[in-house]
């Protein structure tokens, strides 16, 4: 009876391929992981901003302003205030990088002045 030592290259092969496809999953994650990242990055900074003139403006400091820019994070962004429902006082604040072509990167929506 002959004993047979080492593997057959069908194993070989089946190793090969179940690696390839576990580094293939891997980058992919960690692709998206990056991706999410640097939405993060981009995201809160923008809404500190909108947190910020929100309470600027229910605090009425920002009176009459519908536009203007704020830094945060080292980076500099623009935001735009909408009234929404004048009746409530609600309105909208949408923040982008001033360095993007972005229109809305986070948004906002709170009550400012209720009459």
């Amino acid at each position: 009876m002959k004993s047979s030592h080492g593997f057959t290259l069908i194993e070989v092969l089946v190793a090969l391929v179940l690696v390839a496809i576990l580094v293939t999953s891997c980058w992919v994650s960690l692709y998206h992981v990056t991706h999410s990242l640097q939405r993060i990055n981009k995201v809160i900074p923008a809404l500190w901003v909108a947190d910020s003139v929100l309470t600027q403006k229910q605090a009425g400091l920002l009176q009459g302003q519908s536009h203007g820019q704020m830094q945060e994070w080292g980076s500099d962004y623009r935001w735009q205030a909408q009234g929404d429902n004048a009746a409530l006082g609600i309105e909208s604040i949408c923040v982008s990088p001033v360095a993007s072509s972005a229109t809305c990167v986070a948004s906002l929506q709170g009550v400012v002045d209720a009459h």
